[in-house]
């Protein structure tokens, strides 16, 4: 019987994975903690295998882990994707409608990228629905909570590349934003030093991250 994994990695999926990998485990539990939360199966079930299926199975992960990074590399940032059904906008500039308020959120959720990642989407995602009377799709309501909840199960490819597309674009901006941002941060009742340590800091969020052929041309042109 063939051991089936997923192809399709979700944010919650990769957030679990993430996890595990900083785990401090020697490399034989790490794996098989990895090779868990991939196939779905138990400690006893991976414990239970041959040796000869138990490292087929690891050559598998590490060719989808593999396949994920080029993926990545060569990927791009979509404006639009579906989550569970619905579609969502995504804001991929700091211009309106991204305002103060969202500013803060993603600041805040910026020292954890990958455990924030849900987070951020939906501080960037405009949930929509369609409209038979515009016929197309308009904006509709939803409290930030309910639209990270929907974020866990979001394509991590597609969440990515957004994350780090946005965060590209507010460090690029920052000299014009720095005043503003400093603000905006002090009203949420953060301390003006602590304000210009997010601020000062926002420059390393993406450090140690895959960085996308997009990103790369676009630091280029700094």
């Amino acid at each position: 019987k063939k051991t089936y994994i997923s192809m399709r990695l979700t944010i919650e999926k990769f957030q679990q994975l993430y996890a595990i990998s900083t785990m401090q485990l020697d490399d034989l539990e790490k794996s098989s903690r990895l090779v868990q939360c991939l196939t779905g199966k138990s400690e006893m079930e991976i414990d239970s295998m041959n040796i000869v299926k138990y490292n087929l199975l690891c050559k598998k992960v590490g060719k989808i882990f593999d396949m994920k990074a080029r993926r990545m590399s060569l990927g791009k940032p979509k404006d639009t994707i579906k989550v569970n059904g619905r579609y969502y906008r995504l804001i991929l500039s700091v211009k309106p409608p991204f305002n103060a308020g969202k500013y803060v959120e993603v600041l805040t959720f910026k020292d954890d990228v990958i455990g924030n990642l849900h987070k951020i989407m939906a501080s960037i995602a405009i949930p929509l629905r369609w409209s038979w009377k515009q016929f197309k799709f308009v904006p509709m309501e939803a409290d930030h909570e309910s639209i990270a909840d929907e974020m866990l199960d979001a394509n991590f490819d597609a969440a990515y590349h957004a994350a780090v597309f946005f965060y590209a674009v507010l460090t690029h901006s920052i000299k014009d934003l720095e005043f503003f941002l400093k603000k905006e941060i002090v009203k949420k009742g953060i301390p003006i030093m602590e304000a210009e340590k997010v601020l000062t800091s926002l420059h390393s969020t993406l450090d140690g991250f895959i960085q996308p052929r997009w990103l790369r041309t676009l630091n280029a042109a700094k």
